[in-house]
């Protein structure tokens, strides 16, 4: 005869519940803790927000998920839409804006909310009807200085299940955890961008541009210095292999012949120098420079370097020298 063995209720001592009990958050915060590691050095703010929605998708067992977020760019007022699932394609959340009115109401409602149990009135309550058509269960807002910056919409859970009171608590600590790095992603995308706008605008100066520290170490050159260095190395690839340089690497005794000695006297003695007329030869062929030496004015700590722009006056040279041939042809021609 076979043995029936009677079906048992085993329950949960109460260091299991604990257990239990913190899992969620402990799990969450390991995640967002790697996620901080991950972007601390270069933040990207796109992937970094995706990384976030799909962090809480695994969190919360969710597939849909968005973010509306102010366009890290300080001269774009638009926004960025990043979302995954069934919201990657809803063009009626896309194409929300951040208001003045819903930036009042998220300002007054800082934590995250049900969809449900929103209250917003008058010119918002039309976002509360977007929200609850299009099935999005919670929104958390992100808010920074007293500034929203925008906010997330969580769809359903796989299971079905409504979110709990606390799923709303944990996420909550979720997104005080999440906004720095937010901010800071956004800090980086402006320095990135200002640096490189500086950089473009150096690159569009026909005049060769080196910036030297006050040890004489090269911090920039624009496109036009480097073509001007690479006409007497040929080996030269990129900007990139002169930054940090001493000065008399950038401009060697060899082939400058004492161009660095007059950069750096005339940085030392604090005044505006041009230094006319310096020659250099590749080949058979010399070259003429006109050099200015100007300090970077200002308070900041870059007040102590200073730039070095080099202008070719070859052609204008040249020009003048077959001018003097052409004249002392004509003086000889007179005189017979």
């Amino acid at each position: 005869m076979g043995c029936r063995i009677k079906d048992k209720t085993i329950k949960a001592g109460p260091l299991e519940l604990y257990h239990q009990s913190v899992e969620k958050p402990v799990l969450a915060l390991d995640a967002l803790s790697k996620l901080t590691a991950q972007f601390a050095n270069k933040p990207d703010f796109q992937k970094l927000v995706s990384t976030i929605l799909f962090t809480f998708c695994g969190q919360f067992s969710l597939s849909d998920s968005f973010s509306l977020l102010q366009k890290p760019h300080v001269l774009d007022k638009g926004t960025v839409y990043i979302a995954t699932g069934k919201f990657v394609k809803n063009k009626i959340l896309k194409s929300l804006i951040l208001t003045s009115e819903l930036s009042s109401y998220f300002l007054q409602n800082r934590t995250p909310t049900s969809v449900t149990t929103l209250d917003m009135q008058g010119p918002c309550a039309r976002f509360q009807t977007i929200f609850a058509e299009n099935n999005v269960q919670v929104v958390c807002p992100l808010i920074y200085d007293d500034k929203l910056l925008g906010f997330l919409g969580l769809g359903p859970k796989v299971t079905k299940k409504p979110f709990e009171p606390e799923d709303i608590e944990l996420l909550g600590s979720l997104i005080s955890t999440i906004t720095p790095l937010v901010v800071s992603s956004y800090h980086f995308y402006q320095l990135s961008n200002l640096a490189a706008w500086h950089q473009d605008i150096l690159d569009n100066v026909k005049q060769g541009v080196f910036v030297f520290d006050n040890d004489n170490r090269l911090q920039k050159v624009n496109t036009a210095g480097l073509h001007i260095l690479k006409k007497f190395d040929m080996k030269l690839d990129a900007a990139s292999d002169l930054i940090g340089k001493q000065i008399d690497d950038i401009f060697p005794q060899s082939i400058f012949v004492d161009w660095a000695r007059r950069f750096i006297k005339a940085h030392v003695e604090k005044k505006s120098k041009i230094n006319r007329e310096l020659v250099v030869s590749a080949g058979n062929t010399k070259y003429f420079y006109e050099a200015s030496i100007t300090d970077i004015s200002g308070s900041s700590e870059y007040a102590t370097d200073y730039i070095v722009t080099l202008h070719d006056i070859s052609e204008r040279k040249w020009a003048e020298k077959q001018e003097l041939k052409l004249r002392k042809k004509l003086e000889r021609a007179e005189r017979m």
